[in-house]
């Protein structure tokens, strides 16, 4: 099954939780969907400094100038990811990851690519928000199919569907900290 992650805090310490929960070790190949914006971009310094060998995919709207060689793989959620064809990596990190669509289109490129896929999600995915609860990967999901915590719930059974046993969802609530758009 997979595995949860609920905290609230800054984005280096996320980048942090992220990189010690696909167990970067030094030349590990990581692979982060995003990367060069707010939490992406501290999962990427973190990363580097575990050791690990890091790939960016994304728009390559932003240029993001890290202090240890990255490889810059251009690509969009929603259409082309032809650079991750024939592309083997370690793990993800799926800091972008939005719609079911975007996640059934990651795994069906990724899915015999990868040993292990971390996705991103949100608190929002819950079903209701009592005072006082505390929350774990057994309480209610939203069932709803829209809006923010309807997308990312459906967005997170897409990609356990299609790689069951080898992906861990990371549920934050709000993340603060520098490089926040």
């Amino acid at each position: 099954n997979a595995r949860m992650v609920l905290w609230r805090g800054w984005a280096a310490d996320y980048a942090q939780v992220f990189v010690t929960t696909v167990r970067c070790a030094a030349m590990a190949k990581l692979l982060i969907l995003g990367g060069t914006v707010f939490l992406g971009r501290h999962v990427a310094d973190a990363a580097l400094a575990a050791g690990c060998a890091v790939s960016l995919l994304n728009r390559g709207n932003q240029h993001v100038h890290f202090t240890q060689p990255v490889e810059h793989l251009r690509g969009d959620r929603d259409g082309d990811l032809s650079a991750l064809q024939g592309r083997h990596f370690d793990a993800v990190v799926d800091c972008s990851g939005y719609t079911p669509a975007q996640l059934q289109r990651s795994a069906e490129v990724l899915r015999d690519r990868v040993a292990h896929y971390v996705f991103v999600s949100t608190v929002s995915v819950y079903a209701r928000f009592a005072p006082g609860c505390h929350f774990d990967e057994t309480a209610p999901i939203t069932t709803a199919a829209q809006g923010y915590g309807g997308a990312k719930a459906r967005a997170e059974e897409a990609i356990k569907a299609a790689m069951p046993g080898r992906v861990s969802v990371l549920r934050p609530g709000l993340i603060a900290g520098p490089y926040d758009p």
